[in-house]
């Protein structure tokens, strides 16, 4: 059974307690900020005026279980911003300096693949987990510990069938011929390989690890490549022992449009050190930062804590907006009662309780 903390202590204690101390599981506070890419300075500004995007950027706070896979993170934050889960076009991506730090070279690409990066393999079992994942909500009640495990044997039994089939003379990337470890795994060197190997290579994070081992609390001490190495090389993870990890302070998550991929959703995830700094701006008290931990506590599910900024609607940042510019014309009435059908809120609309 779930020892429930102890809530009659100032913040600072409190934030101890919830964070680092429970000998079951801990809570996470994320901080979850979509920035705007491709919508010009006047349209910006009108979201600003209109929408409550601060700076061109819509932003939530998610109190989660630490041991919550990837895959469940995407479906949280889907709901959280009023995105429609979608994890066929959804990833999660290392920033670039990470990324570059983990896997400078193809071959240290493919030798992290199935641990560390996700390539869509053909595994039914794995199929079906997935699925699993993204559709029920009660998934998050029985973390899946050995599916990194489970992903990585499966992808490394592809992967001998991958690089016996590389072309030894090597193959061409931007004009010239390069061997597998002088690549830079660039999108374009990913489809060269791909078109090479005959199988899709991919940047994306595997959705099976939990999010701690991927994104750190800020000020964390970040792994090497070389201890990350040794940490990869394990023969499975465990939640509970001090892996080579975290291996960033930022995790970025796509989500992506079917129609414009491009001009899909970007967000910038972040482990803060406590919600100090949201109860400092006045958008949540401690009070409702309690109600929540005793939610998540007793129930091993997310809460979203704190929004600022409209929901989104649209798959794209630019029906995003321009639906916004709507809500505030002449055909306003209309346009609201055919986004609230959809499922869309203003801000601050029951805040605490948003994936409740």
């Amino acid at each position: 059974m779930i020892r429930e903390p102890v809530f009659n202590i100032r913040l600072s204690q409190l934030d101890k307690v919830l964070l680092d101390s429970s000998p079951f599981f801990r809570i996470d506070v994320l901080r979850v900020v979509m920035a705007f890419r491709t919508l010009d300075h006047d349209t910006l500004s009108s979201l600003a005026e209109y929408a409550d995007a601060q700076g061109g950027r819509i932003e939530r706070w998610l109190m989660v279980p630490s041991s919550m896979p990837l895959s469940v993170l995407a479906y949280v934050i889907d709901r959280a911003f009023g995105l429609v889960p979608s994890p066929d076009t959804s990833s999660f991506l290392l920033p670039e300096d990470r990324f570059r730090a983990y896997a400078p070279d193809m071959a240290s690409f493919l030798k992290r693949s199935g641990r560390l990066f996700f390539n869509p393999i053909q595994d039914d079992y794995l199929d079906a987990v997935a699925s699993e994942s993204a559709l029920r909500r009660t998934f998050i009640m029985d973390p899946p510990y050995d599916l990194p495990h489970l992903s990585y044997e499966a992808c490394q039994e592809i992967l001998e069938g991958y690089i016996s089939h590389f072309p030894s003379e090597g193959i061409m990337i931007g004009g010239r011929r390069c061997a597998m470890d002088d690549i830079e795994p660039t999108e374009e060197a990913l489809l060269a390989v791909t078109h090479a190997v005959g199988e899709p290579f991919v940047r994306d994070i595997s959705p099976y690890i939990p999010f701690p081992y991927i994104l750190g609390r800020e000020g964390a001490s970040l792994a090497s490549a070389s201890e990350a190495d040794k940490a990869l090389s394990r023969k499975s993870f465990d939640i509970r022992s001090r892996g080579a990890r975290p291996l960033t302070h930022e995790l970025i998550y796509e989500h992506l449009s079917y129609e414009q991929p491009d001009d899909g959703f970007r967000f910038s995830i972040t482990r803060p050190k406590d919600v100090r700094s949201i109860i400092e701006d006045g958008y949540l008290d401690l009070e409702a930062y309690i109600d929540s931990a005793r939610y998540v506590s007793s129930t091993l599910m997310p809460d979203c804590i704190a929004k600022i900024g409209y929901d989104l609607f649209g798959e794209t940042e630019h029906e995003y907006a321009s639906f916004i510019m709507r809500l505030h014309s002449s055909d306003a009435q209309a346009y609201r009662a055919y986004a609230e059908e959809a499922g869309w809120r203003e801000p601050y609309i029951d805040k605490r309780k948003v994936l409740r």
